[in-house]
């Protein structure tokens, strides 16, 4: 189910292999992707995002609404990844209080999200 790593990838990681594997050049696609994937995708925020719904007045953004969306974290591989909108509402907060991080640590403005049930609600400010 894993399709052929590229060589660059063992490159880029030649000090994880020697730390990981006795003999590294031994070492199969599996055995690079397992360290890879711990790091990576041992989150439950990394199965989870927002589907964004942007409604214009004229040419002027006027709204966005960020619905919630989680992937199935720790789910079976046949429905793991598979997007389900959130119904449950502190699980929702959780998720928009990652985006309003994420936005912050990138330098952006602050996004001043206000909650509809499980959805959060982003006005501009020339809107308001």
């Amino acid at each position: 189910m894993q399709g052929q790593l590229p060589h660059d990838l063992y490159a880029r990681n030649r000090a994880l292999m020697g730390r990981t594997w006795k003999d590294p050049g031994k070492a199969t696609d599996y055995d690079l992707t397992a360290p890879l994937n711990k790091g990576s995708f041992a989150h439950a925020y990394t199965f989870q995002s927002v589907i964004a719904e942007a409604r214009f007045d004229g040419n002027q953004l006027a709204e966005v609404k960020l619905h919630p969306v989680e992937m199935g974290y720790g789910d079976k591989l046949t429905t793991s990844g598979v997007p389900r909108v959130v119904s449950d509402e502190a699980t929702a907060r959780e998720i928009l209080q990652q985006v309003s991080d994420q936005t912050a640590k990138f330098g952006l403005p602050a996004l001043d999200i206000r909650f509809s049930d499980v959805t959060g609600v982003i006005v501009p400010a020339q809107s308001r």
